[in-house]
């Protein structure tokens, strides 16, 4: 074999190399699942084994990247104390985790005037398809911490 093919099988070796770390450093997001019906004990990672409350789901997904942030999907229905045990404030500590309803007009979170309805203490959350209900002081949501998102 000549210097030069050695030196390619090289280059090439090198070129592998580097394809495999880049696609194994390739993360994707990960969604998580919460229903009124599901249960806190479940994995959350589908729709048949959601957990049941946003207070355990946003206490328990880890943050995500501002690339690839990681996703909780809610199952339509309220989400309160009395109906599936919600806790008040439900609070989002780690950073660039979107929680999404299934719809504005599906999907709500009622305080039942129990306290303010979310605290965002982590950047990048983002928060939509949903309605809130009857939170007790008029900062129903309280922020701590800038770059977020609100949809409807």
């Amino acid at each position: 074999m000549t210097a030069r093919e050695k030196c390619s099988e090289k280059f090439i070796g090198l070129i592998l190399a580097l394809a495999l770390f880049c696609l194994a450093s390739t993360v994707s997001a990960a969604t998580y699942y919460v229903s009124t019906t599901g249960s806190d004990g479940n994995d959350g990672l589908t729709p048949a084994t959601a957990w049941q409350t946003i207070t355990h789901a946003v206490a328990t997904v880890p943050a995500g990247t501002a690339a690839t942030p990681n996703v909780i999907s809610a199952a339509a229905g309220t989400y309160d104390n009395t109906t599936n045990g919600e806790t008040f404030p439900i609070t989002f500590a780690n950073a660039h985790v979107h929680l999404s309803g299934a719809g504005s007009a599906s999907t709500f979170i009622n305080a039942q005037d129990l306290a303010d309805a979310l605290h965002i203490n982590a950047t990048g959350v983002t928060i939509s398809g949903f309605t809130f209900q009857n939170a007790s002081d008029a900062d129903a949501i309280v922020l701590t911490e800038g770059g977020f998102t609100i949809t409807n």
